[in-house]
């Protein structure tokens, strides 16, 4: 599940180091230009795999409804009180039930707080893998973190930055039974010459 997908720049990496091999992609996104470069980048992928592609117009909030957007068409639209379109709310528990998301993704300019709110009985049903952007506003370099760790699911935490300064720095929350240790990963390394 990837919210605030942009103009498809995580999903193109994604299909390229999936190859293809994935069930189900949802790449929620709320800015009208954005939406038309995904379209068009879903069709021209190669048959059966553009309709594993479910492109949502909306926002991530905590509850269904609408919320005033800034369009920009790249990265950096965000909800605001001025915003030039109206665009649809929509929660990932309320509007999402049915998805069962093993990766969530959230880079939703400093909305990551409240999408988090309307995901909370998926993340504890589901249990996914969180990529959570945490530069946006320097609070969320400490909230989202506690927040993550309050759910009491066992989730190990790690940040990375992918940029200077701290832009672009990333909260990764590997739930136990999905982390890959080291000491795994020599095991697993030492039966492969066995």
């Amino acid at each position: 599940m990837d919210c605030g997908v942009c103009d498809g720049d995580t999903l193109r990496p994604f299909l390229a180091i999936s190859s293809h091999v994935f069930e189900r992609y949802s790449a929620i996104e709320p800015d009208t230009r954005n939406v038309e470069k995904l379209h068009s980048l879903t069709a021209a992928l190669p048959d059966g795999f553009g309709q594993k592609i479910e492109i949502i117009q909306a926002v991530v909030s905590d509850q269904p409804g609408e919320l005033r957007f800034q369009s920009t068409g790249g990265t950096i639209g965000a909800i605001s009180p001025d915003g030039d379109q109206v665009v649809r709310a929509i929660s990932i528990d309320d509007s999402l039930k049915a998805i069962s998301p093993t990766f969530i993704k959230m880079d939703i300019e400093g909305a990551e707080p409240l999408a988090l709110q309307g995901s909370i009985e998926s993340i504890r049903k589901n249990k996914p893998i969180l990529a959570l952007c945490i530069y946006h506003h320097p609070e969320h370099f400490w909230k989202i973190p506690r927040w993550v760790a309050d759910l009491n699911l066992g989730y190990t935490l790690f940040i990375r930055s992918h940029g200077y300064g701290g832009l672009e720095t990333v909260l990764y929350a590997i739930p136990p039974d999905r982390i890959i240790s080291a000491h795994r990963d020599d095991a697993a390394r030492a039966s492969c010459r066995n």
